[in-house]
């Protein structure tokens, strides 16, 4: 009868000659160790594909931060894969950069009809002498430009302060 040598591998690693690993319960040479991510390269240590991080690189990386930290795709979204942000309602970009007011993105110059900053999903930052929530109302003399007394009963409100009397002049 043949002898053969059986090895006995120190806890971690296995195979006939003791060089496979194992990657918390997974054997370095399944398709499914380390999250199917990365590569087993020593006992339960991964060296993860880039885009994820993690003991089991089981944590996609959206532009430098981990999908568990809230300001992941600007605190608007989830890191769904590497670089790659599904944005709540109301926001848009690669990032979740762009903030939508009242139908228009926040990098249209058109956002908050022209006179504020979207800061938040329908929620204009106006520019002084604007009002309203799309500051589209022109403050004239301390009165809303949409207010029968502002420019004295007389005109409209174009602008901050700058009316049109009803005869045409400014």
């Amino acid at each position: 009868m043949i002898e053969i040598d059986v090895c006995s591998c120190y806890s971690g690693w296995t195979g006939p000659e003791c060089l496979d690993t194992v990657c918390f319960g997974v054997n370095s040479t399944d398709v499914s160790v380390c999250s199917g991510k990365g590569s087993c390269v020593t006992p339960n240590k991964c060296d993860c594909i880039s885009g994820y991080t993690g003991a089991q690189c089981e944590i996609s990386v959206c532009y430098g931060v981990n999908q568990t930290d809230p300001t992941v795709c600007n605190g608007r979204g989830q890191c769904i894969a590497p670089d790659t942000c599904d944005c709540a309602s109301g926001y848009s970009g690669d990032k979740c950069e762009l903030v939508n007011c009242f139908g228009r993105w926040s990098n249209d110059t058109q956002v908050c009809a022209g006179h504020g900053q979207c800061t938040r999903k329908d929620h204009c930052q106006c520019s002084d002498g604007y009002l309203e929530r799309d500051c589209s109302t022109p403050l004239c003399h301390e009165w809303f430009g949409d207010v029968k007394y502002a420019c004295s009963a007389h005109g409209e409100c174009l602008a901050p302060d700058t009316c049109r009397c009803k005869n045409g002049n400014t």
